[in-house]
């Protein structure tokens, strides 16, 4: 879990307002889609049983194909808006930036490799063993990950070789990043001879029903993001909430990496999927509502609205609470043919991991009883 969820530190991401907010810019479904994808991966690629590392690549693959189509449909549908230009985000493709991506994969990877190091070598685990897991887990994860995806934007490091000074830090995801480490994990995976050790197979072996029931969830799961992106109307969406803070146009600032960006989100110059609004019209009073005492209605991102919907649109200098509109597809195949292929192929290599290691067990009950 990232810090600028939790608190402001760096101001990358910004949620949406839901039912329940763990704190004012966090949502109770955000960690919990945390656990889902981390979970899934981990127990899934533990049924390929591999060794360490090779088990943590296929993790890493596993759960950034897992994330990758719910960050494509949060994104589009405004579940969550990015900083306009900050550098560890700018980088996008479809609207999810690189950064998001290759950071799941190396988290998984990351999280993987301190459990099988943790755990998956005891025979058995006593509750302070879960304890002390859970808190090295908690503790190490996101400090390893950060040391891992740094090799692979090295080749943005510039270095002054007249003054022997730095210019320019890593920091800034890439196609070129995100491409290195797919490639490095796939050496892993593919590249890994090693015999697992016996002591481990207890952890590794399948639970029949357990595998099952994931695998089916994990269909249902690809199979719900694929209908809401072809069947859902990202154009109705009225996001109110947290947002970057809204200001004049310009003004620069430093991000966490030393990368220049701009302080504010301003109306004459941002460049995302989603249109700040204006108030179209004036706001008026059928004679319905003047006989029942009513406010009248304002028309906000094309839609007539209540005297519930927050009056300050377009947004107020200074202010981060305020609402963003939605925008229909600029190419609705391109979209769904991608969120479909992306989840077909994340649908099919679980199920056929949990299934193929559940009937493979099956198989071997039915020749021992033979």
């Amino acid at each position: 879990m990232s810090c600028s969820e939790w608190f402001s530190i760096g101001d990358v991401v910004f949620h949406a307002q839901c039912t329940i907010m763990l704190t004012p810019r966090l949502p109770l479904y955000i960690p919990c889609a945390y656990i889902a994808f981390v979970y899934s991966s981990t127990v899934t690629v533990w049924r390929l049983r591999l060794p360490m590392f090779a088990q943590s690549a296929a993790s890493g693959l596993l759960g950034g194909l897992f994330y990758c189509i719910y960050d494509l449909i949060g994104a589009k549908y405004l579940w969550w808006t990015w900083h306009d230009t900050d550098a560890a985000i700018s980088e996008r493709w479809l609207g999810v930036p690189i950064g998001s991506t290759m950071w799941t994969i190396v988290h998984c990877f990351c999280f993987t490799a301190l459990i099988d190091a943790l755990v998956l070598w005891k025979p058995r685990l006593s509750l302070v063993d879960c304890a002390k897991t859970t808190l090295f887990s908690a503790l190490l994860t996101t400090p390893l990950m950060m040391l891992c995806m740094a090799p692979f934007q090295l080749h943005q490091l510039r270095v002054s070789f007249t003054t022997m000074q730095v210019t320019q830090m890593p920091g800034r995801p890439d196609g070129l990043a995100l491409a290195a480490a797919i490639a490095a994990f796939l050496m892993i995976l593919l590249g890994s001879d090693e015999t697992v050790p016996a002591s481990r197979m207890k952890w590794l072996s399948p639970r029949r029903q357990w595998d099952r029931l994931l695998a089916m969830i994990c269909v249902v799961y690809c199979v719900g993001l694929v209908l809401l992106m072809a069947l859902g109307h990202p154009e109705d969406v009225i996001a109110t909430g947290v947002h970057q803070l809204y200001g004049e146009c310009g003004v620069v600032e430093e991000d966490l990496s030393g990368y220049p960006r701009y302080a504010f989100l301003c109306r004459e110059d941002y460049h995302e999927d989603y249109r700040v609004p204006e108030v179209k019209g004036t706001t008026t009073t059928t004679s319905e509502e003047a006989a029942g005492g009513g406010a009248g209605h304002v028309i906000l991102c094309g839609r007539k609205t209540g005297p519930l919907v927050p009056r300050e649109v377009p947004p107020k200098v200074g202010s981060s609470w305020y609402t963003l509109c939605g925008k229909a597809h600029s190419d609705y195949h391109r979209w769904v043919t991608t969120e479909t292929v992306l989840a077909l192929l994340c649908a099919v290599l679980y199920s056929a991991i949990l299934f193929s290691t559940t009937a493979e067990k099956t198989q071997k009950k039915k020749s021992k009883s033979d």
